[in-house]
């Protein structure tokens, strides 16, 4: 009997076990007919790559920038699930229980992995969601939806890339950004630095469907820039993006503030909730450039901007 009782035990742990690591990994099985699967549409899709212990940061995002989402618009948060503590996906679990708006993606969550998460979010984006544009955003990226949603409205809907582009960063031999298989040219194919930018759907599309011919770079940004740059499409470089490593400051008409404690994302939208402008004071800590796109991309940028 005792046998008997243990061998139970041991299978329901291991039913359980799975059902948990299905719940995270997100496994869709298709249906034994082959039907199609039926995607759910929107308009703009809010991607936010986040770690899976930056529970503070989500619910900074869920407190403030995500609470100017209308519409057909949405938003969810990329994780890695694999090699996670037992405790640390319990908590996921509850999270997602209680707001649904995780996006689980089968990674090992590590800087040098977020190319392969960015496209594993790609690929479950698109397997059963429709919309017209996707934006990334990391989940330290105060992101003016008001704002991108008027300039999206005379947007091109197709081939377009949009955000604020490098086209002079050399490329790295060790740090943190370290690129072991580069070998293009001295230097990145011009990108939208990786704070935020906005990529069209059929841009999605092609990237997925082709996902297993493209070479993974250390940085997404970078592998997005790359992946994107034999294509003719409309690339906008905009300096409302403030979407590199560093702050440049502060001004009002930011469309994406980068590097932002979750503080600091609920003061700015309880600051624009009251009527009041996006910034206490504007501030200037970098100069933002023009992009030039009739020269090479190491002369693109410099023409500075006086404006914040």
């Amino acid at each position: 009997m005792r046998i008997r009782i243990s061998f139970i035990s041991h299978v329901l742990a291991f039913v359980l076990g799975i059902s948990v690591a299905l719940l995270l990994l997100g496994i869709q099985l298709a249906t034994e007919n082959g039907a199609e699967v039926t995607k759910n549409t929107y308009g703009t899709l809010y991607a936010v790559l986040s770690a899976p212990d930056h529970s503070s940061q989500r619910d900074a995002i869920r407190e403030s920038w995500a609470t100017f989402l209308q519409g057909d618009d949405t938003y969810v948060f990329s994780i890695g699930a694999l090699g996670l503590t037992e405790d640390m996906r319990q908590q996921l679990v509850l999270e997602q229980q209680l707001y649904g708006d995780l996006l689980i993606v089968p990674v090992v969550e590590k800087y040098r992995n977020l190319t392969t998460k960015q496209l594993a979010t790609l690929e479950q984006l698109v397997r059963n969601r429709s919309f017209k544009y996707l934006v990334k955003a990391d989940d330290d990226t105060y992101l003016n939806v008001d704002g991108i949603r008027r300039e999206l409205k005379d947007a091109p809907e197709k081939r377009f890339y949009w955000g604020y582009f490098h086209g002079t960063a050399p490329v790295f031999k060790s740090g943190k950004w370290k690129e072991t298989e580069w070998f293009l040219s001295d230097r990145y194919l011009p990108y939208a630095l990786g704070g935020a930018y906005v990529i069209s759907y059929d841009l999605v599309l092609y990237i997925v469907n082709n996902a297993h011919l493209l070479s993974k770079y250390t940085s997404e940004d970078v592998s997005m820039g790359t992946w994107l740059g034999p294509l003719n499409i409309t690339r906008r470089h905009d300096t409302r993006f403030d979407t590199g490593w560093k702050s440049r400051g502060c001004a009002n008409n930011r469309l994406a503030l980068h590097r932002q404690l979750p503080g600091d994302m609920r003061t700015f939208a309880s600051r624009l909730r009251d009527g009041l402008p996006l910034c206490e004071k504007e501030t200037v800590l970098i100069p933002a450039y023009r992009y030039n796109w009739n020269v090479l991309p190491s002369k693109c940028c410099s023409e500075l901007e006086n404006a914040p």
